[in-house]
């Protein structure tokens, strides 16, 4: 009875499974034919992502330039640029529409020429076609001329509930179901795959992944977003993430620098009590990873009393003394949205928490509020006057335009310029290729199943 009874439910879980084996198939042989050059790069490249050899969380040099040469670059830009436009290059922003962009935004962009622009959830078309042509009209309006003055296109794109592509593709699950449910290799297949769709969508840099560990004192808040609540967990997993994610030419942001509280910085002031030993404990995953060299990392809005009275976004021991010259970290630095409670209830308006921010060693300024204009004139005038570092100002404008050489739409790693040979229709398929191995991935990795490395293999 009891060997009847595990061989029917052997038999209903493969029969659950078997349209998705005959999907692979099929799906496997979509791109075969395939002889120009973007798609016989792409093709090649799943074969690299679904097979990774001994050596598969190795970040994988795609571009033969040298950090050197993209500042020998971005110094170029940068000397052709006007103040105004350097300021601007410090901001990312936020766009209205979906479909296309709204009559504002496209205004704004081409006037402007922010250094990046956030895309929300309200962005999200649930039709990739769509969705690529809202990013790519994003980045030619303001670089139809010069890519380099195209904006970098940011997204949140950890999984779980900071899912903005959810209606795009398949949910991609949390960092701790993540985590908890595949091998490391696996986990290194699943967001290498997510790579390459944020790549083909035009996405230059995501948001994530969350490098905290989970404590008894951010649970609350983080909840799903930390893997798991060692220390070991977080080095781990945003290992993982960053080398996926760079990988495949995407940018990767660590956050939230240096942690969070259970209070919610969109409603008020977090205080981390914490003694300078924890402090440093809950710094390593971040230590560890900062050596992989991600795109950038996003600064929280907390205080530490025993570290500084600044918020960590306003703190020049958090940033240049510690993320700068402890953890030698030097890419871009980036505030989290300024409209959130804590700057106001520190008593800052948005034009001094910028300069603040500035002066503290940040390089990029998230800022979702409609005052942009009065903000970055604020910043002119304190050039103009000295209260803004101009050695800081230089390189917060360099970084940014060293991240949009590697990852925007000036980039020319291999994974850029084979995206840009790619028609329509091949990257939609693409798309809809790597969310179903992603899928796939996921739901045959699963601990449940062994926690095995046997789904490409």
């Amino acid at each position: 009875m009891e060997f009847t009874i595990v061989f029917i439910y052997v038999i209903v879980e493969v029969m659950k499974r078997l349209p998705l084996f005959i999907l692979f198939i099929l799906f496997s042989g979509l791109l075969a034919a395939g002889t120009e050059s973007g798609t016989e790069y792409f093709r090649l490249k799943i074969q690299d992502i679904i097979s990774p050899g001994p050596d598969k969380f190795s970040l994988e040099n795609e571009s033969e330039i040298t950090e050197a040469e993209l500042l020998l670059k971005a110094e170029e830009e940068f000397s052709k640029m006007t103040l105004e436009e350097q300021v601007s290059l410090l901001f990312i922003i936020h766009v209205d529409g979906k479909d296309s962009l709204s009559d504002f935004s496209k205004t704004r962009l081409t006037e402007i020429q922010p250094g990046g622009v956030l895309l929300f959830g309200y962005n999200i078309s649930d039709d990739p076609g769509t969705l690529i042509n809202f990013i790519s009209e994003i980045k030619s309006v303001s670089g139809a001329e010069n890519p380099v003055k195209s904006p970098l296109v940011f997204l949140d794109h950890e999984g779980g509930w900071v899912n903005r592509l959810r209606n795009l593709t398949w949910a991609l699950p949390s960092a701790r179901d993540v985590y908890t449910n595949l091998s490391f290799s696996n986990q290194y297949i699943l967001y290498s795959l997510q790579a390459m769709m944020l790549k083909l969508i035009g996405v230059d840099i995501n948001l994530a992944p969350v490098a905290e560990p989970g404590t008894p004192f951010n649970n609350e808040f983080l909840d799903s977003r930390a893997p798991g609540e060692d220390i070991s967990d977080a080095v781990i997993y945003s290992g993982i993430f960053v080398s996926a994610m760079e990988s495949q030419g995407v940018g990767s942001v660590l956050k939230h620098f240096p942690g969070n509280t259970n209070k919610d910085p969109h409603k008020e002031i977090p205080v981390m009590e914490i003694s300078k030993e924890s402090f440093r404990e809950i710094l390593i995953p971040f230590k560890e990873c900062t050596s992989l060299n991600p795109a950038g990392v996003l600064l929280s809005f907390v205080k530490i009393p025993a570290i500084d009275d600044n918020l960590s976004a306003f703190s020049p021991v958090i940033i240049r003394d510690i993320l700068n010259r402890d953890l030698g970290f030097n890419n871009l630095v980036i505030s989290d949205d300024l409209t959130m409670a804590a700057v106001g209830l520190s008593g800052y308006s948005e034009s001094d928490a910028v300069i603040k921010a500035l002066n503290a060693g940040c390089k990029m300024i998230m800022m979702s509020s409609g005052n942009f204009e009065e903000v970055r004139d604020g910043v002119l005038v304190a050039l103009k006057e000295g209260r803004i570092s101009p050695v800081l100002f230089r390189e917060a404008c360099l970084s940014v335009l060293k991240a949009k050489l590697k990852y925007g739409a000036a980039s020319e790693v291999k994974s850029s310029v084979a995206v840009r040979s790619l028609s329509q229709t091949e990257k939609e398929l693409l798309i809809l290729k790597t969310s179903f191995l992603s899928y796939v991935t996921y739901n045959f990795g699963k601990r449940n199943y062994g926690r095995a490395n046997f789904i490409f293999r």
